[in-house]
């Protein structure tokens, strides 16, 4: 009952701590969604930014034609997104609203006073996103100020959606719940329909499956945000505003009744168990006094156990020393110093017989151990000396296997052997797990790229190791991306795609260790496994001191225990990969280092070469324009001289920075040399790569340099461009004649866009 009582503390302990990690887990989950919805918003209202009709329409404020085009698209993207709570809000400087897609005929209402994020957007002409509340409740949003083709500021664009939409359409786990609670402070911005009521200093919004949510409210009231009432555990998430400032938070909740419920009963049966082996133990003792029978079922004992490699088993025994039965004082001899040459009878567990092993001095003395006085002292007491070989038997049998253990687990480098001698059937199948072992360490030497080595792992891990349902997840250099490296699952749901996009879902890549769904099968809330029929093992792959990939697979779960041994022979496979991986992967990183430039990460002149070779073939065939932009720093040798190379190393990467900022991501971007960068846009239309051209000067215009020293600098830069084939027949030509049109800007006054004509080059070599 004591221990039973024991166990049940120490349960409720590992409840709690279970817990704690389940909210945590819970808590980045939130956060997570939240982030991501964020850059989905800004993903759907940046295009709408760029887009000509949206532009033409704003600039001259003519609403019956955006409203025209923007609420087929809204509804169109409502639809493919299933997000019906997205809608877009139009505003003209400073905060004027223009157009609302759920509201059409709403217009010219200042915003002003109550719409901060707007007013900033139009203020400083940059994007923002954060949450702010409003009538409407807490919305997360997303604005993007908009420019017409001359760079002129006309407004701005924002996509919104509710939080608590957010909340509703999310799948919530089991056992999990949320409630949005908000500054008290909002009490009068809110409409009376998003207010639930006020507890505390808090305004309550909607709940989601938040377990024993009247006693929560009570709680607010009174105590202010729980942490635990009963078997409900609390974590509260707050929220801040777009300028960080507290608006509120959500209540996260986990009702932890049925693991409580699981450690009762464990905790019962454990008892239970307990109780009823004592009964039996004491009733055994009590019935089998006979010195044979108690032997016979210790030897039983001790022989079951070597079995299954367990060789610490004894039988009880006192050891007779010769030294003491015949009172010698001979120090020369040698069983004087190496009492390991006396017989079983002398030294219990430390010899076998005398005579088998000829190793007792007296034997040519009495001539037979009958005669031997130490003998005389056990004579007719067969059971001693059974025990005593038994003993003997046991010990060196253990040392032997011991040793064997020792030698395959240091080749198999498992912890195995820390546990105590393997048995032979152990022994022998990681005897066999070496030789595959060998040969798959040889056959992945000489691979030429990692998939190889991917295939030969796969192959290894059906035929030797035999695992029928399993995969190998490979984790980007950057950690933001997943790769699927092999997969045998069945189940499409098996891969867990969760983590696709967000690798740090992988509790397995966050740990650096082997995650197992036996015995906690919500360990992790991607196994996907029914726990009473499979487990569900992950393993990673550790490469460069931090884990590259991991393998996956599932196994029944009555095969599970068999399957130990396995288990370190694949992570050992998963070690033997790693240097070959981790090489390969050094070799890519090397290639693409060579051709990006180590200041700013943009591609150096030497990937223009092998990209123009290319890439102009392609344009040439498919007869795409292309567009060459020269941008080059103004007086950036000024900057060098009064503050520092440092400071000069600052600007040009915050610099790089704005560029991949204001081009598309499919354009390419180059460091063409010292202060001067090269753009080349992809496919462009009349007149787009002059618009291009002028925002990335009114970018850098506009835009406040850091410098180490923390003060800040603004810097302009004269852009030259020209037009392949529009302007030249090449592409190395339209790069000459953009850099000549750069330096015609730079001679003009600087801090301006020019266009190549031809008259800025008049001779036919260039």
């Amino acid at each position: 009952m004591t221990l039973a009582f024991i166990f049940q503390r120490y349960q409720d302990m590992v409840v709690v701590e279970s817990v704690d990690s389940r909210l945590s887990v819970f808590q980045h989950w939130i956060q997570d969604k939240i982030t991501n919805e964020f850059d989905v918003l800004l993903s759907e209202v940046s295009p709408l930014a760029a887009m000509p009709e949206v532009i033409e329409s704003m600039r001259q404020r003519d609403k019956d034609h955006l409203v025209r085009y923007i609420l087929p698209y809204t509804e169109r993207l409502r639809a493919t997104t299933g997000r019906e709570s997205l809608y877009f809000h139009f505003h003209l400087p400073p905060a004027v609203s223009f157009l609302r897609t759920w509201d059409v005929d709403a217009a010219g209402a200042d915003l002003t006073d109550i719409r901060p994020i707007v007013v900033k957007a139009n203020k400083y002409r940059s994007p923002f996103r954060g949450i702010e509340v409003g009538p409407g409740g807490a919305a997360m949003r997303a604005i993007i100020p908009l420019n017409d083709g001359s760079g002129e500021h006309i407004g701005t664009v924002e996509a919104a959606t509710s939080l608590e939409n957010l909340l509703e359409t999310t799948a919530l786990p089991p056992y999990f719940g949320a409630m949005l609670l908000l500054d008290k402070r909002f009490e009068s911005v809110l409409g009376q329909n998003r207010i639930r009521g006020v507890h505390g200093k808090w305004i309550v919004g909607r709940g989601f499956s938040l377990p024993q949510e009247n006693r929560v409210l009570e709680a607010l009231d009174n105590a202010g945000v729980p942490e635990r009432l009963g078997n409900a555990f609390y974590r509260f998430l707050p929220l801040e505003d777009f300028e960080g400032r507290a608006i509120g938070g959500i209540l996260l909740g986990y009702d932890s009744m049925a693991l409580f419920k699981s450690t009762v009963s464990e905790s019962l049966v454990f008892g239970l168990i307990f109780l009823l082996g004592a009964m039996v133990l004491w009733f055994h003792i009590y019935w089998n006094v006979a010195r044979v029978k108690l032997f016979l079922t210790h030897l039983e004992r001790v022989l079951g156990n070597t079995v299954s490699g367990d060789f610490t088993g004894r039988l009880d025994t006192t050891p007779v020393h010769c030294l003491d039965i015949l009172h010698c004082t001979k120090t020369d001899c040698p069983v004087y110093h190496d009492p390991m040459r006396i017989c079983y009878l002398e030294t219990g567990s430390e010899a076998l017989s005398a005579v088998s092993r000829n190793t007792c001095i007296f034997l040519s003395r009495y001539k037979h151990c009958r005669l031997c006085p130490v003998y005389a002292r056990r004579r007719g007491d067969e059971l001693v000396e059974m025990r005593h070989t038994v003993n003997t038997l046991v010990r060196l049998w253990g040392g032997f296997m011991g040793r064997v253990d020792q030698v395959v687990s240091g080749v198999l480098q498992t912890s195995e052997a820390s546990q105590g001698p393997s048995s032979l059937g152990q022994v022998s199948a990681s005897l066999e797990y070496m030789a595959g072992l060998t040969a798959f360490s040889h056959d992945i030497q000489g691979v030429y790229n990692r998939w190889e080595v991917y295939n030969i792992l796969g192959d290894a891990c059906q035929r030797s190791l035999g695992l029928g349902q399993f995969a190998i997840l490979e984790f980007a250099a950057d950690g933001l991306a997943t790769n699927v490296a092999a997969n045998c699952f069945a189940a499409t749901d098996a891969l867990c795609s969760e983590m696709f996009a967000s690798p740090e879902l992988c509790r397995a890549k966050r740990l650096g260790k082997p995650v197992f769904s036996e015995p906690t099968p919500a360990l992790c809330p991607f196994f996907h496994v029914d726990p009473t029929t499979h487990v569900r093992c992950c393993l990673p792959m550790v490469m460069g001191g931090a884990v590259g990939g991991v393998m996956t697979f599932v196994t029944e779960a009555a095969a599970f225990a068999s399957k130990r041994l396995a288990l370190s022979i694949v992570q050992k496979y998963l070690t033997e990969c790693a240097p070959v991986l981790t090489s390969l992967n050094l070799l890519e990183i090397t290639r693409e280092q060579s051709l990006r430039d180590p200041l700013t990460g943009l591609h150096n002149r030497r990937f223009l070469d092998s990209y123009v070779h290319h890439y102009e073939e392609i344009s040439r065939r498919t007869e795409k324009r292309v567009g060459f932009l020269m941008v080059d720093v103004d007086y950036f040798k000024q900057v060098n001289d009064k503050y520092g190379h440092l400071a000069g190393d600052a600007v040009l990467k915050e610099l790089s920075g704005l560029v991949r900022q204001t081009v598309r991501a499919a354009d390419l971007a180059v460091r063409f040399g010292g202060e001067e960068f090269l753009i080349l846009l992809h496919e462009v239309r009349p007149n787009f790569t002059a618009v291009v051209a002028e925002k990335i000067r009114q970018t850098v215009e506009a835009h406040a340099f850091p410098l180490p020293n923390g003060t800040t600098i603004h810097k302009t830069v004269s852009v030259g461009f020209a037009e392949y084939p529009t302007d030249a027949a090449s592409f190395y030509k339209a790069i000459k004649f953009a850099d000549v049109a750069l330096y015609k800007a730079k001679e003009g006054g600087r801090n301006k866009v020019l266009c190549f004509e031809q008259s800025m080059w008049r001779d036919q070599e260039y």
